[in-house]
């Protein structure tokens, strides 16, 4: 079996890559078909894993989120005041916009420990923004900071799946091209062309380079 991160060939029964860490399909962990590959799709990945705070989250997965709450937040507040639903007289907020905040707050708490957690830091470091202006600046710092290139010890580098997503899957339909097996680098490893499934473990696998 062949990690989907690196490429270092693995045993069958191995639950995590020996190489880079990376889970396998044997760990039960998220599949990298499932990665995200549109804005909303990060989205909506960020709602999924509503309270989860181990893992890492890359900064476009943080920063799509951030971006659709600035607009669903705006178009809550305008639904409070063509609706009438402003809680407080002379505000600008009411029960739509509240009731999102609230909803989101959880994911919103959770995919920001990520976020620390890919550049290395602990989750704790998310209550250094309770210092007036200056914590927030650090934080905000924080947020936009590349993440610690290959594996930590929170997990493998979220950048790895994304990059396989962002392969051009209209250009491998053009071509009548399998889906990629493994993407090390900039190169891609696919299985040879057969009308029939075959394990993975029986490939041989032919190599081509992104230009």
């Amino acid at each position: 079996m062949f990690c989907k991160n690196c490429g270092s060939e693995n045993l069958n029964s191995a639950r995590f890559c020996k190489n880079c860490g990376s889970p396998t399909k044997n760990s039960g962990q998220e599949n990298y078909t499932n990665n995200p590959k549109t804005a909303w799709d990060y989205y909506l990945t960020v709602l999924k894993k509503y309270a989860v705070f181990s893992g890492r989250a890359s900064r476009r997965e943080y920063w799509m989120f951030i971006l659709f709450n600035i607009v669903f937040l705006i178009v809550a507040t305008i639904i409070d005041n063509v609706l009438g639903t402003v809680i407080v007289r002379g505000s600008y907020y009411g029960w739509f916009y509240y009731s999102y905040s609230l909803i989101v707050l959880v994911p919103s708490l959770a995919v920001t420990v990520r976020r620390l957690h890919d550049t290395g830091k602990s989750g704790g470091m998310c209550f250094i923004a309770l210092i007036p202006l200056v914590g927030y600046i650090v934080l905000l710092v924080l947020m936009a900071t590349e993440g610690t290139p290959g594996m930590n010890k929170y997990g493998p580098n979220p950048k790895n799946r994304e990059r396989l997503s962002e392969f051009d899957d209209d250009d491998r339909s053009a071509k009548n091209e399998p889906r990629p097996l493994v993407l090390v680098g900039s190169k891609i490893y696919f299985p040879p062309e057969s009308k029939q499934p075959q394990k993975q473990d029986d490939f041989n696998l032919r190599k081509k380079v992104i230009k």
